[in-house]
């Protein structure tokens, strides 16, 4: 049935509604015609009704009604939609100490829980840093209470900071600069997706310097060896795979060293030197100096054949500042802590949380990578290939399970940043109400790409009810499945995300007339506990008009649109390799920016 034609017999629900109501215990005091004022203005004191927040608004709702359709009336249409109590997750913290990875706290709205370290110790309610610190929450107090500032220390305090802005920029300029007199711009130099697992990239990535200082050392090193770049280097790019180009043609002019040429056998199956080694070639085919050269270099290199290759291998006396490209050992201010952070997809809220957090991090080197979701994120921790992550509750639970030690050996800090909710998008034209009118020989559920948070969440879900177990899934992209689902009625679409989430803005905006968002209504799941008895889903409510149009009334679209389901949390975990090479100071400042981003990302979920 369309929208248009629900409004038409709303309307003339109403209408006829008028015409025999009684108002009060007298059945023979019939409705005066000029009492029901409009259908319009019953549905708007209804709906005021429903929404109302307090028993005050409540009683005045109430009085408005009695004023159309008499006081029993009235006191009956307070129960439009219902006025459904549940408890508010919104407050809800989870913190697992040794004891438990969830033992959580019931708290006032106005406090908020510090985001665990693991230390040893269990979470505990004050925002703690390190041993010896004062908490950032006391020591934010204290600023905010604290006398103000004098004229002079809050002057040196700005004048550093550009000092220092200064610095950077000319260091930048001087970056730039050298870039420019290549031919080509610069490719993949800082491809941590390549390089994660290779110890001399991680070597030298860690211990990072100024632009101008690497420039200055590298001119140092070659003039020093009297060695001065070809023309031809120039015509190609400035740096190869995590390596610095003129390291690289420098190894065609130091071949009668072995320690030099050996660069070439040991790092055969580097992407870098393999992207320099097909350049090399291009370049040859105009130039008979390099061609001869390069078969110089292969005939050097056949006499290391049957030596192990050593994928850290640098000739003695080369440090990775010498033979690894800029962006790889360098940067504008060197003392930015960095930091790299797997989020989600691009447009959800997971990746929403990281912008937020990257920007309340002006003094960090903060990389945001997109993934498939939580499982991607949580394996690249493990393998020690990032240094935050953004996980959610059920899957970081189910690992943790399987291996009890991760925590120690892990996890540096963790905190609950918004409560996830389990949202079910079905065709408008299904006849679907909710998740327990499914059939697992008719229809199909896309539960995201493969590995992703919401998939992970149907296998917890198959757990819980092995009926689940019998349905046909499929994986796909978001925007894909929407599209699946709108066009086919036996089709729909799981989705565990934080409320107001791009994805589902957009599809409330492309398809709010041909879907729907409906209820996952499985009250027993909240009785499932972990291993330390803590349960892992909780019963929420999607609130009215989230997605005005995916949500729809109880009566054909109109009044109370709130959506029963299934929530968990989602939760940043920061690893203790992080903590342990960078300390308590940068560890400090991160906290204070969680705690700001936090803030910042509730009301953007709805949970102001």
């Amino acid at each position: 049935m369309s929208r248009h034609m629900k409004l038409v017999l709303m309307t003339g629900l109403i209408a006829l509604m008028g015409g025999f109501l009684q108002i009060g215990p007298s059945a023979e005091r019939s409705v005066a015609t000029d009492r029901l004022r409009s259908a319009d203005d019953a549905a708007r004191i209804a709906e005021g009704a429903v929404n109302a927040v307090s028993a005050e608004n409540a009683e005045r709702a109430i009085r408005e009604i009695t004023g159309l359709f008499g006081p029993e009336e009235a006191y009956a249409r307070r129960g439009f939609g219902g006025f459904r109590s549940s408890r508010s997750l919104w407050n809800r913290r989870s913190s697992f100490g040794r004891r438990s990875p969830f033992a959580r706290r019931s708290t006032p709205a106005a406090t908020r829980q510090t985001p665990a370290r693991t230390t040893g110790q269990s979470a505990t309610p004050a925002r703690s840093t390190s041993a010896g610190q004062p908490s950032a929450t006391a020591a934010r107090s204290t600023r905010a209470g604290a006398p103000s500032t004098g004229r002079a220390t809050a002057r040196s305090s700005v004048m550093g900071r550009r000092v220092q802005s200064e610095t950077a920029r000319r260091s930048l300029a001087t970056h730039q600069s050298r870039q420019a007199g290549f031919a080509q711009s610069s490719n993949s130099a800082a491809n941590t997706s390549t390089y994660r697992d290779n110890g001399l990239y991680n070597r030298g990535s860690q211990n990072r310097t100024s632009y101008d200082n690497y420039y200055a050392g590298r001119d140092s090193y070659y003039g020093g060896m009297g060695w001065r770049t070809p023309g031809y280097a120039f015509m190609s790019y400035p740096s190869f795979g995590m390596w610095d180009a003129l390291f690289m043609w420098s190894m065609l002019d130091m071949m009668s060293s072995r320690r030099h040429y050996a660069v070439a056998h040991h790092h055969a199956n580097d992407p870098g030197y393999q992207e320099w080694r097909s350049e090399a070639e291009r370049l040859a085919e105009d130039n008979t100096e390099l061609r001869a050269k390069l078969d110089e270099l292969d005939r050097q290199v056949a006499t290391l054949e049957g030596t192990p290759r050593d994928p850290e291998y640098l000739p003695p006396g080369v440090t990775p500042a010498i033979a690894l490209a800029a962006e790889v050992v360098a940067t504008a201010d060197p003392n930015q802590p960095r930091i790299t952070v797997n989020t989600g997809v691009a447009n959800g809220n997971y990746h929403r949380f990281g912008q937020i957090l990257q920007s309340h991090l002006p003094d960090f080197d903060v990389m945001l990578e997109t993934t498939a979701g939580s499982e991607e994120n949580l394996n690249n921790l493990v393998q020690n290939q990032v240094d935050a992550i953004l996980v959610q509750s059920d899957i970081l639970n189910s690992y943790l399970r399987k291996n009890p030690d991760a925590e120690d050996r892990l996890v540096g800090l963790q905190s609950t940043l918004y409560t996830e909710y389990v949202q079910l998008i079905v065709n408008e034209d299904s006849g679907i109400a909710s998740v327990s009118d499914l059939e697992p020989n008719t229809h199909i559920v896309y539960v995201g790409p493969r590995g992703s948070g919401t998939h992970r969440a149907w296998e917890g879900f198959v757990l819980q009810d092995p009926r689940y177990g019998e349905f046909n899934t499929r994986f796909a992209g978001y925007e894909e499945a929407l599209s699946q689902v709108a066009g086919d009625a036996n089709a729909v679409m799981l989705f565990v995300a934080g409320l107001n989430s791009e994805l589902l803005k957009d599809a409330d905006r492309q398809y709010g007339l041909q879907l729907s968002m409906v209820a996952v209504d499985e009250h027993y799941f909240s009785t499932a506990v972990d291993q330390f008895g803590n349960t892992i889903y909780e019963v929420a409510t999607i609130p009215h008009e989230t997605y005005p149009e995916l949500q729809e009334g109880w009566l054909f679209g109109y009044f109370d649109s709130s959506v029963e389901t299934l929530t968990v949390d989602a939760i940043l975990i920061l690893s203790k390799q992080w903590v342990d090479t960078y300390g308590s100071k940068p560890m400090t400042l991160f906290e204070d920016a969680l705690w700001r981003s936090i803030d910042d990302i509730k009301p953007i979920v709805g949970e102001e």
